[in-house]
């Protein structure tokens, strides 16, 4: 929790950064810090871990993409796990500094307690809009759906914002919200490509 409030406080000075980026671009790459709550029984499980992911636009309206996240158990370093994601994209520019996205991927994950293994796969689809309202500032915000062969399925909303400190890199964060618990992640995003 202290980081996301150092993030935010540093929120406003980079605001000062004189970046005139006015285009969303469908080619990067991420890294960031992750923070999650789950809902248990008994008691909530905080985890912590990282997030590396990317985009690249292979067409004009087309764009593959890849997300791969690491995490542990906070109180209980032994029990770790990770998720991957991969698949293709579309995206429209509806008008200006306006864009609308849909994606579609194999979905994996895993998790390991220390004494056994359990994994699972599926499919991932995720839609969603980015704006820029100002030169500089992205705001993105949507859904992310997630049907595993044993786990069954959920939906979870997501809302994300973009401070560029320079042509080429943003400041980044996000939250997602889904039906067991809330996850938050800070880091940094770099653009490339037109």
């Amino acid at each position: 929790m202290k980081r996301i409030l150092l993030v935010l406080f540093l929120f406003p000075s980079a605001a000062l950064a004189q970046v005139d980026s006015t285009d969303i671009r469908y080619s990067w790459f991420q890294l960031g810090h992750v923070m999650s709550t789950v809902e248990a029984p008994g008691e909530d499980m905080d985890l912590s871990g990282w997030n590396f992911s990317a985009a690249f636009a292979v067409r004009e309206h087309v764009h593959l993409f890849a997300d791969y996240e690491s995490f542990e158990v906070d109180d209980f370093e032994q029990a770790t796990g990770k998720e991957t994601t991969l698949g293709i994209g579309a995206h429209f520019d509806l008008v200006e500094r306006l864009s609308i996205f849909g994606r579609v991927g194999y979905y994996d994950v895993s998790a390991d307690d220390g004494f056994a293994t359990a994994e699972d796969d599926g499919i991932r689809a995720i839609a969603g809009l980015r704006f820029m309202p100002l030169p500089g500032y992205e705001l993105r915000g949507g859904v992310d759906y997630v049907d595993l062969d044993l786990s069954g399925d959920d939906t979870a909303g997501f809302a994300a914002a973009d401070i560029w400190l320079a042509d080429g890199f943003a400041l980044t964060g996000e939250v997602l919200f889904y039906e067991d618990g809330e996850s938050y992640m800070v880091g940094g995003r770099f653009y490339f490509g037109d």
